[in-house]
């Protein structure tokens, strides 16, 4: 208790949210500065920390499809951690979205209202051929 009594006042005394300081210092206790990536965000630790092999992972930064470098940002890092993304990409990310945006049965009828054609069939499909 005293640790976080003296935990608390520092954070105080810096002016940052005890929470805050919490977290900085659990980042830095489980990433060892030998572990540690030079120009990989302190975020991109946090995240990754909860990753399986993690001291492995973040040696392996995924490709930035959008600048065809390999780096780190948060989303690729929560996709690497098995977390959800602030942007989805992946058609099953943005299902994953849809399913949470949808879990208020209101929001999930009127989304479907406004996104399925009249009659209920698949956007695009014509329906049954004739005769």
């Amino acid at each position: 208790m005293e640790e976080e009594s003296s935990l608390r006042l520092f954070a105080e005394e810096i002016g940052l949210s005890f929470h805050t300081v919490r977290t900085y210092r659990w980042v830095a206790a489980h990433w060892p500065k030998d572990q540690r990536q030079e120009g990989v965000s302190f975020d991109v630790h946090r995240i990754l920390a909860s990753a399986p092999d993690e001291y492995e992972l973040i040696q392996h930064p995924p490709v930035n499809e959008r600048t065809g470098r390999s780096e780190w940002n948060g989303d690729a890092a929560k996709r690497a951690a098995g977390w959800a993304t602030a942007t989805p990409v992946t058609v099953a990310e943005k299902v994953e979205a849809v399913r949470d945006l949808t879990v208020d049965e209101t929001v999930a009828a009127q989304a479907a209202c406004e996104l399925l054609p009249p009659g209920g069939g698949v956007p695009g499909d014509a329906g049954p051929a004739g005769p």
